[in-house]
């Protein structure tokens, strides 16, 4: 079913439904007698200075006092060398940087923010592009996903709640996990975040009650591509042959970062770091409810591979998702193999990206034709003949870059072929910087999911800014273009899903679709 309909339009999705008592009640014990039987320990910042408090035995966490993160300062918001070496941080899984605030290494644990708040620093949310204020597992990614090495080990934690308090500032998520059961998320105010307020992949029996998430971030003086150059640069820490590239890019990181504490115009061959508007330049969401793993591909069509205790029994109740704004930006990616399978899933399978599944950005680094590329895309290609990290470039490409060939020659690019030529490579498009494919702003999106129930769900306002996509006739798509559409609620590949009291209204894009409910 797919119903269209103009922003505005309050449309109530009413199912009958009273399964969801006992899966309610059942939570609230299990988390209740945890409670009754479980040691409290108090946090103040002083727990955070110098990293993420990483909780690794059961128990109640309590705030008493707001908490504002900036760890390491004094390290560039970095772990240091003696607390990989002391494994205060393990290097795998921090090797990008502090990911959380707060990581749950432990079952049986309450966080009780106390009426008190966690947030990023305004600094540290500019330098950690890729952070969520509480992750719910010990890595953010499961093996063998993410834009790095994070673990070699899937674990399930088993009954958390986070409770009674504020989370904002965040430039990813405000709860992220990967992987659980029995999760009680209950009086949370979510806000300020640049990707999702809470996102959960493979999780069973959970509940998300009394919470509004609302209002995504309007601080995001940075594009994209500064987290590109924030991680190839730290990628190319140690890699000698790379060190003049990193020099320059770092110079043009530094340069911006002096230009926001000091509110003067960025300076024009560093502006391809900046974001004007100031909103985040992806799609956002309100919660995403995902099978484990990455939730960055297609829609899933079925729950093919989903046990039951992936992404099952799960209420969403008394929640306002209010007043989701981004300007999602489309980068075309340059297909990894000529013989292109457009059900590739993986960053390294997709296209050509540089070594942090980041998408080298062709089209963008044109001028008259020839390349004109950036002191990232500079180092992004010195990485890439160094094979760092999830690089993949083609060898045409470097012969581009170097000037031996021509774009032609090596791209699908005239109206007359077609994508069947299998002596070039093709665009593919609708996708983000890092390879993830566009779906749209959404304030609620059920992905492979069963035995879902959302009761008393309000959603006012989820606005997408983002423009067209691109006009060249060979750039391949899934079935369309999805970076500009507005959706209230997207379901995809599921099945069970109840509704009850749903009101939607406000759903607004500048150029593509707007769509109440969708069903995939």
């Amino acid at each position: 079913m797919h119903l269209l309909y103009n922003s505005g339009y309050n449309n109530h999705i009413i199912t009958n439904n009273t399964k969801d008592y006992f899966l309610r009640e059942k939570i609230i014990d299990t988390i209740q007698d945890i409670e009754n039987n479980s040691k409290t320990y108090y946090l103040n910042n002083n727990d955070f200075t110098n990293g993420s408090f990483r909780i690794k035995e059961p128990g109640i966490y309590k705030l008493t006092e707001n908490i504002v993160f900036s760890p390491n300062e004094n390290n560039g918001f970095f772990p240091t060398e003696q607390q990989f070496i002391n494994n205060d941080y393990p290097r795998k899984e921090f090797h990008l940087g502090f990911f959380a605030a707060i990581v749950i290494e432990s079952n049986n644990v309450i966080i009780d923010l106390n009426d008190y708040s966690i947030e990023m620093s305004s600094k540290f949310k500019i330098i950690q592009r890729f952070f969520n204020l509480i992750e719910l597992s010990h890595a953010p990614f499961i093996p063998k996903q993410g834009p790095g090495d994070f673990t070699s080990k899937i674990s399930r934690k088993y009954n958390i709640c986070i409770k009674n308090g504020i989370l904002k500032l965040s430039s990813h998520n405000g709860i992220h996990g990967n992987n659980g059961e029995m999760i009680l998320l209950k009086n949370l105010n979510i806000n300020s975040f640049e990707v999702s307020g809470i996102q959960l992949n493979g999780y069973k029996d959970v509940l998300i009650e009394n919470c509004i998430i609302h209002n995504t971030s309007i601080d995001v003086p940075i594009s994209a591509f500064f987290s590109n150059s924030i991680f190839a640069r730290l990628l190319s820490k140690n890699i000698s042959l790379t060190q003049s590239e990193r020099l320059e890019l770092s110079n043009n990181i530094d340069e911006v970062l002096d230009c926001i504490e000091k509110n003067i115009p960025i300076p024009e061959h560093c502006k391809y770091l900046s974001n004007e508007l100031n909103i985040p330049d992806c799609n956002v969401t309100g919660i995403v409810l995902s099978t484990r793993g990455v939730a960055i591909n297609d829609f899933k069509k079925d729950r093919n591979g989903a046990n039951v205790m992936n992404n099952t029994n799960i209420i969403i109740k008394d929640v306002l998702i209010k007043n989701l704004l981004s300007n999602p930006i489309e980068i075309l990616g340059i297909s990894r193999i000529k013989n292109y399978d457009i059900n590739s899933t993986s960053y390294t399978d997709k296209v050509q990206v540089g070594p942090a599944g980041d998408v080298i950005p062709i089209m963008d680094l044109l001028k008259d034709n020839k390349f004109n590329g950036t002191a990232l895309s500079a180092l992004q290609l010195k990485l890439a003949k160094n094979n760092v990290g999830t690089s993949n470039v083609s060898n045409e490409l470097h012969d581009f870059v170097n000037g031996d060939i021509n774009l032609e020659d090596f791209i699908t690019l005239d109206k007359n072929e077609t994508n069947d030529n299998l002596e070039k490579y093709h665009l593919r498009g609708n996708l983000d910087i890092m390879s993830h494919t566009m779906k749209g702003n959404m304030g609620v999106f059920i992905n492979a999911g069963k035995d879902i129930y959302l009761n008393n769900v309000n959603i006012d306002g989820v606005y997408n800014n983002g423009e067209r996509n691109s006009d060249i006739k060979n750039t391949i798509y899934e079935d369309e273009f999805r970076g500009n559409i507005s959706t209230g609620i997207t379901e995809s590949g599921s099945s069970n899903i109840y509704y009850n009291n749903i009101n939607i209204k406000n759903i607004v894009s500048k150029t593509g679709k707007i769509i109440i409910y969708r069903k995939i």
